[in-house]
C-alpha cells in the first residue's frame, strides 16, 4: 500500500482584465435618493453601475454587457420609456450603433433596443427633448461620418433617425452639451470641434430641427472639451472651452439672444495632452468653479471662480501615475451640498472619487541633525546674521554645545560651527538672543544647566560668536526660565531670570555695551518652577511679565513700572488647572494683548482675552486632544486670513493641532498635523523658512535626536479619495499583506508593473480601501515581486521590490503609518532581469537580508543587511547555463535552524536548493528534477504531510501540473508527486488552511483562464 499526499480541486473564481474606462455618468439609478455611477469601460465592453451609499462610498456593483466588439465610448441617462425609471443610451464606437439599456430601478439594466448608424463611429451623445413632445431624444456626434444625428424618441424606449447635420470637412467632435442657450424654452446643443477649432452651436427650432452657428476658438487651438454654466452671475449661460495647443481655457460669455463673446483666456499648464473640463460648486456659494482633468499631468486641477467670469487655480490633485484621466462627472455623493468629482482613469483602469474639497493645512516634513547624539533642549528662531532669513539656535546640554542653523530662504539651513561649553561645570540649557551691545549683530546668552550662571557670546560680522564673560545670579540658584526685553525704557536689552526653587526673579539691566547692572531681585511669587514671558498687557508702552507656575496652578500678570521694577502680581485663575506653557498675541480687534496657555490636566488650551487695564476675561477652553497632553504653543497666521492662529504641540501622539482664529478672540475650527513616531519634541518655534509668505514650524526632538522642519501650506484640495478598480491596466504583478498603519487591520501591498509603482491599500471598510499610498519604482522599471519586512528595526514594516526592466532591487523604508517612505535602489547586474525575492537573516546578525532570483543572468543575488540599513551583495550562480531562475523561497530544509534557499529553474525543469551556513554563505547547489517540460514558475514552502519537515509545492505552467516535493529533513527531497491541473496553466501559488481542518491547502492562479483554483 502506497500512501500519497493529494490535493482536491474545490473552487474557481473568475477575474477581469483591462477595461479602459472612458466616461462616467452620475444619476440615482435605484431611487434611494443617493447618487450612483455608470461607468463606460470601452475595452471590457460593459457598463458598470456602482450604487452609492449616501456617504460618498459605493458598495454594490452591477455589470451590464454590450457586444464584445462594440467599444462603448459614451453614455447618456434618461427615462426613455416613460416608466419613471432611468435608462441608459450607449454610443458604441466600433459597432457603429446605439444601445438602449432599460433600467429596472434597482441598479440593473438589460439591452432593450439597438439602432445601427451605418459606418458612423459614434463618439459622443447627449439627451434632451428636441422636438417638444415631452419625450426624450438623443443627439449623437460621430467622427466617421462627420455629422450630428438626431434620434427622436418614441416613448417606448425605441428611437428613429430624424436628421443628420454635417459638421464640416476635417471636423472631429470631442465634447457635447445641451442647454437652452437663447432662452426660447427649447433645448440647444453645443459641440466642441477639435478638428476645425470651432465651437458649434445648434439652435433648436422646436420640431427636432436646428440651425447651426460657429465660433472660432483660434487657428489650430484644437479645443477638446466644454463646460456650460453662468460663470459671471449675469443669469446667462456661458461656455468654458479647453484648448489643447495653446494650453488655455477660453471663456465665451453668453447673452440673452444666444450669442457668445470670447473674453477671458487663462493658462492651464504646458502639456499638449487631452483635457476634460466641467463645472461645479466646490464652496457652497453662488459662484461656479471649473475643474479640469489633464491626461498629460495625470491630475485634476481646480480653478475657483471669482463670480465675474475669471478664475484662479487653487488645487492640483494627482490622479495617479500613468492614470491618464479621460473624463469626469460632478455630483454630491455625501449630501453635504458640496460638489464631488468622479474621474475615469483610462490608463490604470480605475474610477477615482474625490470628495470634501476643503482648505486645509498640510506639511512637508524634513528632519536633520548635526550630531546623531543630539538632545536639543531650548530653541530660538531669530535672524542672527542679518540676511532677512530666519535662523535657528539650539542648546544641547549633553553635547555641551550651542548649534546655529542659518536659514537659506528655501527651507534649507547651513549648520554653523557650534559654541562649546566643554570644560565648564555643565552644558547649555536656557537661551535668549538679542543685540545686547548695540552693534547691530545678534548676541547669544545661555544658562548652564542646573546652575546660576549666564554666558554671553557676542556676535561678529562673519556669523561667529566670541564668549565675553560669565554672569552669576542668586546664591545656589537653579534657573528655570529666562527672557529678554527693554524693561526700563532706556533702549537697551535687559534680562529677567527665574529661580526654580523659591520663585524669585532676578533682573539684569543692560548697559548697551554687552554688560549689565544688577542683578536686582523681586519678591517671590511662587514656590516652584515657573515660566515667564514679556509683553505690554496694559498698552502703556512698558513691558510687563506673564508668569506661570506648575505648582500653584496659577497664571499671574506683573505690570512693569518702566524702571526695571514690577508691581505686585494680579492672579488669573484658570479654574485650578496649572498652565505649563503659553504664548501672547492679539486675538481680537481691540489692540490689547491676549494670552493662550496649555492646560495639561484637561488636555486643552485656555484663551484669556486682555482688557485695557492689564486684566483678563475668564478663560475659554479649547480641547486639543482626547487622550494626550498639549505641551508647547506657537502663534502664526497659518491659513493666510491675516488673523492669529494657535499651534499646539502634542508630543505623545505626536502631532500639532492648529486652532484657527476668527479675529474675534474665538478659535472654533482646528486642523491636526501628524508628525510620525519618535519625535518626543522638547521645543517648538515658528517662522517663514522658505520665503513663501506662509508660517512654518520647527520642532526640536529628543526622541529622534534631530530637528524637524514643517514647511506649511494652507491650500484647498480634496481630502477624501477612494479608488474603484475597473480592470488591471496597472498590470499588478505581485501582492502581499502586512500591518502598516497600526489599526490592527491587515493592509495590502500591490506591485503594479504597468504603472511602475508599489501601492499600499489601507483602511478596508467592507467594500473598498479608504486610504492608499503609492510609491514609484522608477520609470520603465516593471516591478515583478514584492515582500514586506522591518529592514531598519523601527517596528514599522518596510517594502522591498525587484524591477525586471531596470535590473534593480528597491527598498522602501516606510514611516508615518504607511503614508511616507524613503527609498534606496540596489543594482542586480546588467541584463539580470530580477523576477523574485525573499527575506531571511542569513548571517544571524539580527538584520533582515534579501535573496533575489535573477531570471536572465542565471544566478541568485544575496543582499546582506547591516547598519541602517544598507545591503552588501554577493552572487551565487546556477550550475546549468540558461536555467532561467523564476522564483525564490527560503526555509530550513535540513533542520539546522539556518535559513536555506530554494529557487525554481524554469528551463532546467528543476528546483535548486542552497543550504545556509549561518554566516551569509551557502553550500553547493542541490538540484531536484521535475518532469520534463514542466517549466516551473512559482512555489511555496510548508509542512504538507505533518512530519515536521519542510516540503515544497511547485506550479508548472507548461506541464499544467502541481509538483509536491516532500522533504527528508536533510536538505533533500523525495521524487515529486504531480497532480494535473487539466487544460489550465498554473502560474502562481499561495497556501493556507482555507477550510479550518488543520491541514495546509493551496490556492493556484491559472493564466489565460482568469481564475483561481483552491486545492
Amino acid at each position: 500500500l502506497i500512501c500519497e499526499k493529494t490535493f482536491i480541486s474545490k473552487t474557481k473564481q473568475n477575474y477581469t482584465y483591462d477595461s479602459r474606462p472612458r466616461y462616467v455618468a452620475v444619476a440615482d439609478f435605484n431611487n434611494d435618493n443617493h447618487l450612483d455611477l455608470a461607468i463606460v469601460n470601452s475595452f471590457a465592453a460593459n457598463i458598470v453601475i456602482l450604487l452609492g451609499d449616501g456617504n460618498g462610498t459605493f458598495s454594490r456593483q452591477y455589470t451590464n454587457w454590450v457586444n464584445d466588439e462594440s467599444a462603448p465610448y459614451w453614455i447618456g441617462v434618461g427615462d426613455f420609456n416613460n416608466d419613471m425609471l432611468l435608462d441608459i443610451a450607449v454610443a458604441n464606437y466600433d459597432s457603429h450603433d446605439i444601445d438602449i439599456l432599460r433600467g429596472y430601478g434597482n441598479g440593473t439594466f438589460s439591452i432593450e433596443f439597438t439602432l445601427g448608424l451605418g459606418s458612423s463611429r459614434p463618439m459622443l451623445l447627449t439627451v434632451g427633448n428636441f422636438n417638444e413632445d415631452n419625450i426624450l431624444d438623443i443627439a449623437v456626434a460621430s467622427n466617421g461620418t462627420l455629422d450630428l444625428t438626431i434620434l427622436i424618441g418614441s416613448g417606448d424606449g425605441s428611437f428613429e433617425i430624424q436628421t443628420n447635420y454635417y459638421l464640416g470637412h476635417d471636423s472631429m467632435p470631442y465634447s457635447i452639451d445641451v442647454a437652452d442657450l437663447n432662452y426660447d424654452n427649447k433645448t440647444d446643443i453645443m459641440i466642441v470641434d477639435y478638428g476645425t477649432s470651432n465651437l458649434i452651436i445648434l439652435f433648436a427650432t422646436g420640431n427636432g430641427e436646428f440651425s447651426i452657428e460657429r465660433y472660432s476658438t483660434g487657428d489650430n487651438s484644437y479645443p477638446c472639451s466644454v463646460a456650460l454654466g453662468d460663470f459671471n452671475r449675469d443669469h446667462f449661460i456661458d461656455a468654458a472651452v479647453v484648448y489643447t495647443t495653446t494650453h488655455k481655457i477660453g471663456i465665451f460669455q453668453g447673452s440673452e439672444n444666444g450669442t457668445f463673446q470670447a473674453t477671458e483666456q487663462f493658462l492651464i499648464g504646458s502639456s499638449f495632452s487631452r483635457k476634460f473640463i466641467g463645472a461645479g460648486n466646490l464652496h457652497i456659494d453662488s459662484t461656479l468653479d471649473l475643474i479640469v482633468a489633464d491626461s498629460g499631468t495625470n491630475s485634476v486641477i481646480v480653478y475657483e471662480g471669482s463670480g465675474d467670469g475669471t478664475f484662479v487655480v487653487k488645487a492640483n490633485h494627482s490622479t495617479g501615475v500613468n492614470s491618464n484621466p479621460y473624463s469626469f462627472a460632478v455630483g454630491v455623493f455625501d449630501h453635504d451640498s458640496k460638489s464631488d468629482v468622479v474621474v475615469a482613469n483610462y490608463g490604470i483602469n480605475s474610477i477615482l472619487v474625490l470628495r470634501s474639497y476643503t482648505i486645509s493645512l498640510t506639511a512637508t516634513i524634513t528632519s536633520w541633525t548635526p550630531d546623531p547624539e543630539l538632545q536639543p533642549i531650548s530653541m530660538v528662531v531669530c535672524d542672527i546674521n542679518n540676511d532677512q532669513n530666519p535662523d535657528i539656535v539650539v542648546t544641547d546640554e549633553s553635547l555641551n554645545s550651542v548649534f546655529s542653523f542659518l536659514g537659506q530662504s528655501d527651507g534649507t539651513f547651513k549648520i554653523q560651527v557650534a559654541l562649546s561649553t566643554r570644560g565648564l561645570e555643565s552644558g547649555p540649557y536656557l537661551i535668549v538672543v538679542g543685540d545686547f551691545n548695540n552693534d547691530r549683530y545678534a548676541d547669544i546668552v545661555i544658562n548652564l544647566f542646573s546652575t546660576n550662571k549666564l554666558l554671553l557670546y557676542a556676535g561678529r560680522r562673519n556669523d561667529s560668536f566670541v564668549k565675553e564673560y560669565v554672569l552669576t545670579v542668586g546664591e545656589n540658584w537653579i534657573l528655570c526660565s529666562m527672557i529678554n526685553g527693554d524693561f526700563n525704557g532706556d533702549g537697551n536689552l535687559d534680562i529677567v531670570v527665574a529661580n526654580e526653587d523659591d520663585g524669585y526673579l532676578a533682573i539684569l539691566l543692560g548697559n548697551g555695551n554687552g554688560t549689565f547692572t544688577g542683578p536686582f531681585y523681586s519678591a517671590p511669587i511662587f514656590s516652584y518652577q515657573i515660566s515667564i514671558y514679556a509683553a505690554d498687557f496694559n498698552a502703556d508702552n512698558v513691558l510687563d511679565l506673564a508668569i506661570a507656575s506648575s505648582d500653584t496652578y496659577t497664571l499671574v500678570i506683573s505690570l512693569g513700572s518702566g524702571n526695571g521694577n514690577f508691581e505686585d502680581p494680579t492672579f488669573l485663575s484658570p479654574e485650578n488647572y496649572y498652565s505649563a506653557n503659553f504664548a501672547i498675541g492679539n486675538f481680537d480687534t481691540d489692540t490689547i494683548l491676549d494670552i493662550v496657555a496649555t492646560i495639561p490636566e484637561i488636555l486643552a488650551i485656555g484663551v484669556f482675552l486682555g482688557k485695557v487695564n492689564g486684566t483678563f476675561e475668564t478663560m475659554t477652553i479649547y480641547y486639543a486632544s482626547t487622550d494626550s497632553i498639549p505641551q508647547y504653543i506657537v502663534l502664526g497666521d497659518f491659513n493666510k486670513d491675516t488673523k492669529i492662529d494657535i499651534a499646539v504641540l502634542i508630543p505623545d501622539i505626536p502631532s500639532i493641532v492648529v486652532f484657527y482664529g476668527t479675529g474675534a478672540g474665538t478659535f472654533p475650527k482646528n486642523n491636526t498635523l501628524n508628525l510620525g513616531d519618535g519625535y518626543d519634541s522638547k521645543s517648538m518655534a515658528a517662522g517663514d523658512f522658505n520665503n513663501d509668505g506662509e508660517t512654518d514650524i520647527v520642532t526640536a526632538n529628543t526622541g529622534s535626536n534631530d530637528l524637524s522642519l514643517l514647511l506649511l501650506q494652507y491650500k484647498p484640495d480634496f481630502i477624501n479619495e477612494i479608488t474603484y478598480l475597473q480592470g488591471s491596466g496597472a498590470h499588478p504583478s505581485a501582492v502581499t499583506v502586512g500591518h502598516f498603519n497600526n489599526d490592527l487591520q491587515m493592509d495590502i501591498v500591490v506591485a503594479n508593473s504597468g504603472t511602475n509603482e508599489v501601492r499600499i491599500l489601507m483602511d478596508y471598510n467592507g467594500s473598498t480601501f479608504m486610504k492608499t499610498a503609492t510609491y514609484s519604482t522608477g520609470e520603465n522599471s516593471h516591478p515583478q515581486q514584492v515582500v514586506v519586512a522591518d529592514f531598519n528595526k523601527d517596528s514599522q514594516l518596510d517594502i522591498a521590490v525587484v524591477n525586471s526592466w531596470s535590473n534593480t532591487l528597491k527598498v522602501f523604508l516606510i514611516s508615518n503609518n504607511g503614508t511616507t517612505a524613503n527609498s534606496t535602489e540596489y543594482y542586480t547586474g546588467s541584463k539580470s532581469s530580477p523576477n523574485s525575492l525573499a527575506v531571511g537573516d542569513f548571517n544571524k546578525d539580527g538584520w533582515t537580508d534579501i535573496v533575489v532570483a535573477n531570471k536572465e543572468s542565471n544566478n541568485i543575488g544575496i543582499f546582506l543587511g547591516y547598519d541602517y540599513p544598507t545591503f552588501n551583495s554577493q552572487i551565487i550562480r546556477i550550475e546549468q547555463h540558461n536555467s532561467y531562475t523564476t522564483y525564490v523561497v527560503v526555509g530550513d530544509f535540513n533542520g539546522d535552524s539556518q535559513w536555506d534557499i530554494a529557487v525554481t529553474c524554469f528551463k532546467k525543469n528543476s528546483v535548486s536548493v542552497f543550504l545556509g551556513l549561518g554566516n551569509g554563505t551557502f553550500e553547493s547547489e542541490i538540484s531536484n528534477p521535475l518532469p520534463k517540460s514542466s517549466y516551473p514558475t512559482a512555489m511555496v514552502v510548508g509542512d504538507f504531510n505533518n512530519d515536521n519537515q519542510s516540503d515544497i509545492v511547485v506550479v508548472n505552467s507548461r506541464g499544467k501540473t502541481i509538483s509536491v516535493l516532500l522533504g527528508y529533513g536533510n536538505g533533500t527531497f523525495a521524487t515529486d508527486i504531480s497532480k494535473s491541473t487539466g487544460k489550465s496553466s498554473p502560474v502562481f501559488i499561495a497556501m493556507g488552511d482555507f477550510n479550518k481542518d488543520n491541514k495546509l491547502d493551496i490556492a493556484v492562479a491559472f493564466q489565460k483562464d482568469d481564475n483561481v483554483g483552491v486545492f
